[in-house]
């Protein structure tokens, strides 16, 4: 399972992580504002907020160039199935690059986080008049959008058609040679793994866009803010990081294997060959 896709899904896991648990957080505070009283002073009060606000905006960003990464390889991969993508030859460098790139997209939260001291409660939040913060904040959030959305989302939108049309219309001879059984048997995991990530990328765009379209009509339109809309929104983000592991389970059998053989026995207990039923129905229902 040591393959340059696998690593990528890795990575967007642990960047997945990362956003449902800082999520969560700001989604307490932002529900019920005595929770930011918590929080605490001094140098590890303001290392801790500047960190927490940091990382609400670079799993996000991360998550959606892994996506791209993830295309791009498997784009390279059926364009040029017998050269290795280059993706593939700077695996740690491209994953490297995409943290330090996300982290440094969001120094904005690094340089205005800060915590307030009001009454004896400790606030994190940012330490500027809020005209000035509105305008700083607005600017921040469209560049976000444009960068690390509707640029990404657009890129992936065509890799994977050009994907998806070359595997599709790609025929194998039809005489059972082992050169053409290997060639069958390697177009059809290709078009399982392509099929799994549009899913992916399918869910993300779902999941996602939704909050970004508020976010620039909230900007638009300089209106008040509605927090219960900006909470179904922000637990619909976290949302997909929630159904990611499903779509492997479902669609990789690599991923189901290596989790039985993790969890051993308990993994019985979970409903994964229900899933894997349906999953042949509709295996047979393409064969016939």
């Amino acid at each position: 399972m040591k393959s340059t896709t696998n690593f990528l899904i890795l990575n967007q896991s642990c960047s997945d992580l990362l956003a449902t648990f800082s999520r969560i957080i700001y989604i307490a505070v932002l529900q019920d504002t005595s929770l930011r009283k918590l929080w605490f002073g001094g140098i590890p009060g303001l290392v801790t907020c500047k960190l927490f606000l940091t990382c609400l905006f670079v799993p996000r960003n991360f998550s959606v160039l892994i996506l791209v990464a993830i295309a791009f390889d498997r784009f390279f991969a059926v364009t040029q199935p017998f050269r290795q993508s280059p993706l593939s030859k700077h695996l740690k460098k491209t994953i490297v690059f995409l943290w330090l790139w996300c982290i440094i997209a969001s120094s904005y939260m690094l340089a205005k986080g800060s915590v307030q001291n009001i009454q004896d409660s400790f606030y994190c939040d940012y330490n500027e008049n809020p005209d000035q913060v509105f305008n700083e904040w607005k600017e921040f959030n469209v560049t976000a959008v444009v960068i690390f959305c509707l640029l990404p989302v657009l890129v992936v939108v065509v890799l994977y058609t050009i994907v998806c049309y070359k595997l599709w219309s790609r025929k194998v001879p039809g005489e059972q040679t082992n050169q053409n059984q290997g060639s069958a048997e390697a177009l059809k995991t290709a078009k399982k793994v392509t099929r799994m990530m549009v899913v992916v990328a399918a869910l993300f765009v779902l999941c996602w866009f939704p909050y970004y379209l508020t976010l620039l009509v909230q900007f638009s339109s300089h209106g008040p803010r509605n927090y219960k809309s900006e909470l179904s929104l922000i637990w619909l983000t976290v949302a997909f990081s929630g159904f990611n592991p499903y779509i492997y389970l479902t669609f990789n059998q690599a991923f189901r294997t290596g989790f039985h053989h993790l969890f051993g026995k308990n993994s019985r207990k979970i409903k994964i060959p229900k899933v894997m039923f349906f999953r042949s129905q509709s295996v047979e229902l393409e064969q016939m």
